[in-house]
């Protein structure tokens, strides 16, 4: 094996390792995206979830303060309820913007 074919063989071999590095950097961002947006998923979740909570603890409140049991409607006009919101981004839409 002559000089140029090692120099040749060493040059394939950096370059299998850069392709491969490449790969494995490309496959790590996208774990690192879907833990993301796994992640934004399940914080949106237990959000909407302590709202509806919320506002089931707020009725029930409200019902037995008006003379009711809880769980019964006793429901004021729509123009005197007072609702808790969130805003939330449209499911889907990735916060990194890929």
């Amino acid at each position: 094996m002559g000089m140029s074919e090692v120099l040749r063989s060493i040059k394939t071999a950096e370059q299998e390792a850069e392709k491969r590095l490449a790969e494995a950097q490309e496959e790590a961002s996208k774990i690192l995206s879907d833990a993301r947006r796994k992640a934004s998923e399940t914080v949106q979740d237990a959000a909407d979830e302590t709202v509806v909570l919320t506002q089931k603890i707020l009725d029930d409140a409200r019902s037995k303060a008006q003379g009711g049991r809880p769980g019964e409607s006793h429901r004021r006009p729509r123009s005197q309820q007072h609702r808790i919101e969130l805003s939330k981004p449209p499911r889907g839409r990735r916060e990194d913007g890929g």
